[in-house]
């Protein structure tokens, strides 16, 4: 009978849809990062459902803002929302250390309103539990940016052109702004 009691517990849990030996995973869009994050996941600075402001890229303006990632990986992607979409638009997307040092970067097009631009990093690159800055510009301006007003941490150089992004350090900052841009970075 002792030997029984194991066997009915684990089948009690697995006709509840449980399992003691594996994990039960769902197929469908990446997980967003929350606090802990992990591998597989998107580091975002603020969610789309969150924000409730847009802003006209234009191409003399290089922005930038800070992303935690919690755990280390190998950086893929960055994305960026766009708001709303007036035509096709080149947007070019890199990973900055916190100190400002170029660490990869990429070029993506926005395609439609209310949706992620996601931009391949030209090189994985391995990131560790800290902070970061994603920084994008667009080439035309036709394709907004979403943002959080009032809170996190903006900021820009005026003084950028799409034809040099991405620079080796980032520019003067000519902010910060308390808003937090929708962006954030895919972490393998």
């Amino acid at each position: 009978m002792k030997k029984l009691i194991p066997i009915i517990l684990l089948l009690v849990l697995s006709v509840q849809g449980q399992s003691l030996l594996k994990k039960k995973t769902s197929i469908g869009a990446l997980p967003q990062a929350v606090a802990g994050g992990g591998p597989d996941v998107w580091y975002d600075t603020e969610t789309a459902a969150n924000g409730d402001s847009e802003d006209f890229g234009t191409s003399t303006r290089l922005n930038w803002t800070p992303v935690t990632v919690a755990q280390a990986g190998t950086a893929t992607k960055i994305r960026v929302y766009v708001k709303t979409f007036f035509s096709a638009d080149n947007i070019k997307a890199a990973l900055y250390s916190n100190a400002g040092a170029l660490l990869a970067s990429g070029t993506g097009v926005s395609a439609a309103s209310d949706a992620y631009v996601e931009i391949t990093l030209g090189s994985p690159t391995a990131v560790t539990a800290t902070t970061y800055k994603i920084a994008w510009m667009n080439e035309s301006g036709t394709s907004t940016a979403y943002y959080k007003a009032g809170v996190g941490s903006f900021s820009f150089n005026a003084g950028s052109t799409y034809a040099g992004q991405p620079e080796a350090t980032l520019p003067a900052d000519s902010g910060p702004i308390a808003r937090a841009y929708v962006v954030g970075v895919y972490v393998d």
